[in-house]
């Protein structure tokens, strides 16, 4: 591994991987006290899913990462990425088998709890499904984790057919970005992932016909929706891309019909077509002045904001951009501690875009997009201080669109 990124590996595994509980946090996790307490959980407090707490996208970044480790194994034979793997699947394991709901994904919990928010989301369960699938599939699991990961994706499987194709807050309520049964860029692959991991992991028929019948939905409407190859504009997030990314790659894998094949492997194309220009930007990102790295500041707002919104709803999605909203408004009139502040570390500006696309365009099959990528990857991969890090979904694609890189010989290991 190059040197740089040897060094931003270790340094983010220790500020944001939690040995106690095999999650990534999405902050630097140095004390649970950070965390959300189990009371503040229970009522959903600041929202149903915990955005802004630290502990809202363990599951999505886990089977990022768990790719990455992966790969690195498979490309390497190096035992430590085995062991690497076989953290970040047991800390999914927890994450698929805390809930009271079977097949619910939990976004996370905090070391000495199982308490979870109820709302969990389409990301979430698309990373969460394709971290066990590919650990599973990998010679790095043992024939008791690979039952495991079996059990839990089947699981999943059968709680969101039973909610019509959707996924459900854990006490089976409608859910905000749980709607994947829907036709449209973001969601239509997601529910064909699900089914199609179940089916190649446990083999039952039942799956396959179930995907099948998704496929063949409206003319084989799904096959034909997904980001790209026109450019994703420069105001919106890449994580959808992304994660449809992950998605398109597994059926993709485990398709065996040549025309839907074909199909996947095209959207692969689009979806790196569509971001790939994002990638030089780093740049201009990172001559930015440095922020601050500071724990979840949530806290501070909720007493104020809810004195003055008493009907403050945390299940609707509306009331909790109201929140984010509030927070981002009165930020200079609730600033962190004067302690809190001085301790804080220099912290890289917002480089996940980068690191988003990158890992986009190395997930498909394509050597002239994975070539151009690399050529301005490289550069950021090497000189950028990844130990600056400040959130972990920087990090969440990082490693894997250097690994997956490595092995098709556009990086150097």
């Amino acid at each position: 591994m190059h040197p740089n990124l040897h060094r931003a590996h270790l340094a983010l595994w220790q500020k944001f991987f939690c040995p106690e509980t095999n999650l990534i946090y999405d902050t630097a996790f140095h004390e649970p006290a950070h965390l959300p307490t189990t009371e503040e959980i229970y009522a959903s407090i600041p929202n149903c899913a915990g955005w802004g707490t630290g502990m809202e996208d363990c599951a999505l970044t886990a089977g990022f990462v768990l790719d990455a480790m992966v790969t690195a194994h498979r490309v390497t034979s190096e035992e430590c990425w085995a062991g690497r793997a076989r953290q970040i699947f047991r800390g999914l394991v927890k994450l698929g088998q805390v809930s009271r709901t079977r097949g619910f994904v939990a976004r996370g919990f905090a070391p000495g709890s199982t308490a979870i928010y109820p709302n969990s989301s389409a990301d979430q369960y698309t990373s969460f499904v394709y971290g066990l699938w590919r650990y599973a599939r990998s010679p790095i699991a043992r024939p008791a984790e690979r039952q495991t990961a079996t059990e839990l994706i089947v699981d999943v499987a059968l709680l969101v057919e039973s909610f019509d194709h959707n996924i459900p807050r854990e006490d089976m309520r409608p859910s905000i970005y749980g709607d994947t049964n829907t036709i449209e860029p973001g969601r239509a692959c997601r529910i064909l992932e699900f089914y199609k991991a179940a089916y190649d992991l446990s083999g039952d028929r039942h799956w396959q016909e179930v995907y099948m019948q998704k496929v063949e939905e409206k003319g084989r409407a799904r096959l034909a929706c997904h980001y790209g190859p026109e450019v994703w504009p420069l105001n919106r997030n890449v994580h959808a891309v992304v994660q449809s990314q992950v998605a398109f790659r597994l059926l993709y894998e485990t398709e065996n019909d040549a025309g839907i094949r074909a199909a996947y492997k095209a959207a692969l194309r689009a979806e790196a077509q569509s971001v790939i220009g994002r990638i030089p930007l780093w740049r201009e990102i990172v001559a930015r002045p440095m922020g601050k790295a500071l724990p979840p500041q949530w806290r501070r707002f909720w007493p104020s904001f809810i004195q003055k919104y008493p009907e403050y709803n945390p299940a609707v999605l509306e009331d909790v951009r109201k929140f984010s909203q509030y927070c981002r408004d009165h930020a200079a009139e609730l600033p962190p501690p004067a302690d809190v502040l001085a301790a804080a570390e220099p912290a890289l500006p917002w480089l996940r875009h980068q690191t988003e696309s990158l890992a986009t365009v190395m997930l498909c099959e394509e050597d002239d997009l994975r070539c151009e990528a690399a050529r301005e990857a490289w550069p950021m991969l090497t000189e950028v201080d990844w130990t600056k890090v400040a959130q972990a979904g920087v990090w969440e694609c990082l490693d894997l669109g250097y690994w997956r890189g490595v092995e098709a010989g556009v990086f150097t290991a």
